[in-house]
């Protein structure tokens, strides 16, 4: 994770103490079924996400902690905050799109619509998928 932070483009973050808390290893876990080269391939292409939300959050992260009080003494002023192990770092994308057409931004209401609909059709499919596989698991159990 640090080193695909270290190339990775459009990343303003170091995953320093989020490395310990990856909390998408037990849902790879589940998804692969315990199978460590798929969730070590799919956890690597899924970081670049994580690391882009926690860009994204970080202007208001940081706000939010001088605000309380809460911003680590002896940083740098313009030095900012975030977290890269955050769940759900497509759902942050979505906010962001929600959030700017909320204030009217003819794009970004458009950017969001398709976002919208581009995660329901993908949950939608995944459900599917699950219940396929989970059928497939029922069936196999009861011809023992």
């Amino acid at each position: 994770m640090l080193l695909e932070a270290l190339v990775l483009p459009g990343n303003k973050i170091l995953p320093l103490g989020g490395i310990i808390a990856m909390g998408v290893t037990p849902a790879l876990l589940v998804v692969t079924r315990g199978k460590i080269v798929r969730m070590i391939v799919i956890g690597a292409l899924e970081l670049p996400v994580f690391l882009w939300a926690g860009t994204l959050a970080a202007p208001m992260v940081t706000e939010t902690a001088k605000k309380l009080g809460a911003f680590p003494k002896g940083l740098a002023s313009g030095t900012m905050i975030s977290h890269s192990t955050m769940e759900g770092p497509i759902e942050k994308f979505l906010a962001y799109l929600v959030g700017n057409a909320s204030k009217g931004q003819i794009t970004f209401v458009l950017y969001a619509a398709l976002a919208l609909v581009a995660y329901l059709l993908i949950f939608i499919w995944y459900a599917r998928q699950m219940k396929k596989r989970n059928a497939a698991y029922a069936a196999e159990a009861a011809a023992k």
